[in-house]
């Protein structure tokens, strides 16, 4: 299949390029045209420029020849509602309307596990849990979700809800690196969280578009193991070959007044802070979940985590 993929140019989209390519797919990369390619040009991937700002016509024509979408594209370092939506659903509207006049015949959404909300002490998300979002974030995520089942009936579409990235090409990855090297980690919570390497996590999206699934369906997606900061940075440490660190617990009320300071700073310089309180809101004491239904409909096995640790160390020591 010939499969654009929406974000190419993001840590998870430079991924789904080579996941795809490496299943036999034809792997397209829709970028902007201030997108950063050097990677998509460096691997020799199609490009095409999609603009969801341009006319409707134009994102109909864009979609020519495509056989199916994952698209990954969307934002969480905005703040305020308004500007989650800008970024992660209206594009999904105009892109699934686009797809549903172009006859595009499969898509992907690639959601969050934001748009369900943390989990409960135990009790990880699994296909029954009802979504409660936390963020403004998630509840973006959770609006584009509605937009794309209302497209279902016209394009066969599955949503995957990835949790916390990882991996090599992901810079929110580095200060953790960068405290497993020091031997200190702060502890800012979650006590128990999903996570999955982006290499894994864009095998399971790629694993879904030939499974036989219901148009509409929603799948988690996980590395199998649940784990927190502090076990994360012992992790990249014992692959370093270094002692385990030290961690530091960091009271909530100082991370609150931290993402609230970053907020306002940024905000005089006009510029978007990595950390802020939307973020804060999802870091709750558990966020869990399953992702057994995706192993079993679409035979996808994740790699074990300290492969994952190993290769992640590996490529940031090199970059």
């Amino acid at each position: 299949m010939r499969v654009l993929v929406t974000g190419a140019s993001g840590f998870l989209g430079s991924h789904l390029l080579e996941s795809l390519r490496a299943a036999g797919h034809e792997p397209v990369a829709a970028v902007r045209q201030s997108s950063d390619t050097t990677f998509i040009d460096a691997h020799g991937f199609e490009k095409r420029v999609v603009d969801f700002r341009a006319p409707h016509d134009d994102l109909v024509a864009a979609l020519a020849g495509i056989d199916a979408v994952v698209h990954s594209a969307g934002g969480g370092k905005v703040t305020s509602l308004a500007e989650m939506e800008a970024l992660n659903v209206a594009p999904t509207e105009k892109l699934w309307a686009a797809m549903a006049q172009q006859k595009t015949p499969r898509a992907v959404l690639v959601s969050s596990l934001a748009a369900v909300g943390p989990s409960q002490k135990g009790r990880p998300h699994d296909d029954d849990s009802a979504p409660r979002p936390a963020s403004r974030y998630g509840l973006s995520k959770h609006k584009a979700e509605a937009v794309v089942r209302g497209y279902k009936d016209q394009v066969h579409t599955v949503i995957v809800r990835p949790p916390a990235l990882f991996g090599p090409r992901d810079s929110r990855i580095v200060p953790v690196l960068e405290m497993a090297r020091r031997g200190v980690v702060l502890d800012v919570g979650p006590r128990k969280m999903a996570i999955c390497s982006g290499r894994d996590t864009a095998d399971g999206i790629v694993a879904l578009l030939d499974a036989p699934t219901t148009s509409g369906d929603a799948f988690f997606v996980e590395q199998g193991v649940s784990t927190s900061i502090p076990e994360l940075a012992r992790g990249f440490a014992r692959a370093m070959g270094r002692r385990d660190p030290w961690a530091v617990p960091v009271p909530r009320p100082a991370l609150w007044t931290l993402a609230a300071t970053l907020e306002a700073v940024t905000c005089l310089v006009r510029g978007k802070s990595p950390f802020n309180r939307d973020k804060l809101r999802d870091a709750a004491p558990y966020v869990e979940c399953n992702g057994q239904r995706l192993r079993d409909v679409a035979g996808w096995t994740p790699r074990d985590l300290e492969t994952c640790f190993a290769e992640t160390v590996a490529w940031h020591a090199q970059a």
